[in-house]
């Protein structure tokens, strides 16, 4: 899907090297899932990052795919 969406705003936008952000429901169960990707530049993490340990989990597994 990040992909995707990399070619539609260079196809009807004109735009390169466009950075895409996942902004779901991000937890330390769950970021994995999405950092793996190297299509995905990051995620947006909204209410996990309000408790610190879980927000520090969640840099820690994220940080092992350089993200």
């Amino acid at each position: 899907m990040a992909e995707y969406v990399r070619e539609v705003v260079l196809a009807r936008l004109r735009i390169k090297g466009v950075r895409v952000i996942y902004g779901g429901s991000v937890n330390s169960q769950n970021i994995e899932d999405f950092v793996q990707y190297k299509s995905i530049d990051g995620a947006l993490v909204g209410g996990a990052s309000l408790d610190p340990k879980e927000f520090k989990k969640i840099l820690t597994i994220a940080s092992l795919y350089g993200n």
